[in-house]
Order: structure tokens, then sequence, then C-alpha cells
């Protein structure tokens, strides 16, 4: 009896696929182990091959890629970062995932790429504890004089746990398209995290009014997109809700609806490597916020240079720099914030083409230190004719 290996390569008429000759050949050895499984698994290959799938988190690689998976460095158990094990002997498995982070960093254009063989739910968690380290981890080490977590004492530590206990989560409720990490129940976010959920109404896929409620108000509601504060409203009430959303989606065809978030405004412009001084903008009393006739109208607001005690301009500058990279901005932008009464920050947007009139924000912050406005536009002119696109 011929084995399906001799089966293809006779079908194959003097001309093999190599990679089907090691599909086959590695399937007819799991075959001669466990017929069972080798059965299942063609028939993934049949159900893959004849029903459409919408599971985002699935990948359908080529027969490159599962030859690559399923060889030696299967036996390898490489905890930590390439070159940066907890332990010896990683070096290929090094080289394997050195060459992969490269691939992702010039397929999506990024400075830095991770990848290691994760499921959804424990790459998001990644993510997350990647931001607490730099939002709570580090600034703790900074504060405790320390460099590295195994310099602290028990009660530093301590200290440090206690601040990463209980932070609050905000995704997309699974039940109406979210993920699993975004703080349902049954996953482990949940567990970690403070959740608060979003979602739309489970029938009618409309705006779940309960679930702005739990929110609690006001709340803010704004197009995604865009700029000038335009249909921009604080909502105190639930009846207002509704017509909110319909003049934001005059402007956008997205929406959002966030949790109102009292504070001063601040504005920080940046130029290239360079964050220029920080603007506070203060409405005039007939203003509720920073709006579009706040922006526009004579004596509408107060816009002026501030400096920021030093601990709070120290936090301020990192997120408006790690804002500015993430969002991979170019030449100039300007990140928003606001300072809680607490004198916490927190990012609002940013602009990315920001406004450049004589009597704008960046403007005037470029004034702040010296820098006149034919020299700003100047500035912003030679740093635009060096970007490559």
């Amino acid at each position: 009896m011929s084995t399906p290996l001799e089966n293809y390569l006779a079908a194959a008429g003097g001309k093999p696929n190599a990679a089907m000759v090691s599909y086959v050949a590695n399937l007819q050895q799991v075959s001669s182990v466990n017929p069972e499984i080798a059965a299942d698994v063609v028939k993934e290959i049949e159900n893959q091959r004849t029903h459409l799938k919408l599971v985002a988190s699935e990948n359908y690689c080529s027969l490159a890629v599962q030859a690559a998976m399923g060889n030696l460095l299967t036996d390898k158990y490489a905890e930590g970062y390439p070159e940066h094990r907890y332990y010896g002997g990683c070096v290929n498995v090094d080289a394997v995932e050195m060459a992969a982070a490269k691939e992702a960093q010039d397929l999506f254009g990024a400075d830095y790429a991770y990848v290691q063989p994760h499921s959804g739910a424990d790459t998001n968690l990644v993510a997350y504890w990647a931001i607490l380290s730099a939002k709570v981890e580090t600034p703790t080490l900074e504060e405790l004089g320390v460099k590295s977590l195994n310099d602290l004492t028990a009660e530093q530590f301590e200290l440090l746990r206690k601040r990463f206990g209980n932070q609050k989560l905000m995704g997309l409720d699974y039940s109406c398209g979210g993920h699993l990490t975004h703080g349902y129940k049954m996953n482990v976010s949940a567990r970690m995290f403070e959740s608060h959920p979003y979602g739309v109404d489970k029938d009618t896929g409309l705006l779940d009014y309960d679930a702005i409620e739990k929110m609690g108000y006001p709340v803010v509601v704004k197009p995604t997109h865009g700029g000038s504060s335009v249909a921009t409203f604080i909502i105190k009430d639930k009846k207002d809700i509704k017509h909110a959303v319909e003049e934001g989606y005059k402007w956008d065809k997205e929406v959002m609806i966030e949790k109102f978030i009292k504070g001063d405004e601040i504005t920080c412009p940046m130029l290239g490597n360079e964050m220029f001084p920080v603007i506070a903008i203060k409405p005039s009393k007939e203003y509720e916020f920073f709006d579009y006739t706040a922006k526009y109208a004579d004596g509408g607001s107060e816009e002026v240079v501030v400096n920021l005690d030093e601990k709070l301009n120290k936090v301020v500058k990192k997120m408006a720099f790690d804002t500015y990279k993430v969002l991979k901005c170019e030449v100039y932008a300007r990140v928003d914030m606001i300072v809680t009464p607490e004198g916490i920050p927190y990012v609002l947007e940013v602009n990315t083409l920001p406004g450049m009139t004589p009597n704008s924000l960046f403007p005037k912050s470029a004034k702040g230190k010296g820098v006149t406005y034919s020299e700003l536009l100047d500035l912003i002119i030679e740093g635009s004719l060096k970007v490559c696109r």
C-alpha cells in the first residue's frame, strides 16, 4: 500500500512542490503515531477552504511559515527578550525573533517591534503592562532613586505594588464586539483591573444610555476627528445626549462619548524633538470650556505661557513626547491636556495641523521662547522639507 507522500509524488508528474512535499511528509509522520490527529488536521484544511472565517485573531499562513513553526525550535523555552533571556542556550531563538522583529519594523514603518508567539489575550496584557510600566513603575523608581526593581527594598516594592493595584480599564464591551481583555468577567483583565466597559444596545445596536449612566454624568460628546472643538459638548443629562451625537455626526462619521475630566487645560506645542513653552488656556467666565466660540471670539479666553512646577512639568513633557512619537507625528503638532485639581495630567487630543495665524496658540508659545512668527514658519518649512514620504 502506497503512502500519502508516494501518492502525492506520483500525482505531481515529476514536478513536486517542495513546500507540499514537506507538508505531506509531516502529515504522514503524524499519522504514523496518531491517525486521529492527522485526520483532524485534514478536516481543518477542508473547513478552512470551504468556510468564510471572520475571526480577527486568526491567521492563515503559508506552508513555509507552517514548516518554520514545526521544527526543533518547538523544543525551546525562551522567556524574556532577545539577548536578554533569563538563561542561556537561546541564541538561535534570539536570531529568529530579531529577524521577525526587523520584518515587522519594515512592514509597518515602526521604530520598534515586539514579536513573540502570544495569544491575543496575553498580548493585550503585555501592552497594558507596558503602559503601566511607563506611567507607574518608571516614575516610582525615579522617585525612590533606584534604577531596577531588584534594587527596591521590600517596603518600597510593596509601595509600587499598591500603586499598580486596581487601575481603571475602559474598553468596548465583549458582547458588543469588544475583546476578551476589555474587562470581560471570565477573563483575567477584569480581575486585574477596575473595568469600565461601554457598548451599544444589544437588540438595536444603538446608544446604550444605561452604559453612559454607569459612566456617570457629565460626559463629553464630540467627533473623533477634526479640530477647533466643533460640535463638542459637555452633557450633564441623558435627554441631551441624542442631540449632541446627531450634531457630531454632521461633522464626522464617528462620534465618541467619554467621561468628563474636570481641570485646567494646557497645550504643549511640539516642534521636531523639542517641546515649546506650555500654554495655559483659561476661558472667560461666560464659557464652560474652550469651545469653538471661546477660541475665536474677542476676549473669549486667556492664553498665556505658564511655568509648571518641576515635577508636573517632567510628567507633562514625557506624556507629550510619548504621544507625539506613538502617533508618528512629524515636524510639528500640539498635544492638548487637562490637569486635574490633584495635579494629574490627561491627554485630551493631538492637533496634527494646529492653527498658525499670528494669534494662534503655537506662535504664542514660540514667542514665549523668543522665536518670532516668521522664524517659526521658517523652522516648520525647513523641517517639512527634510521629511521623506
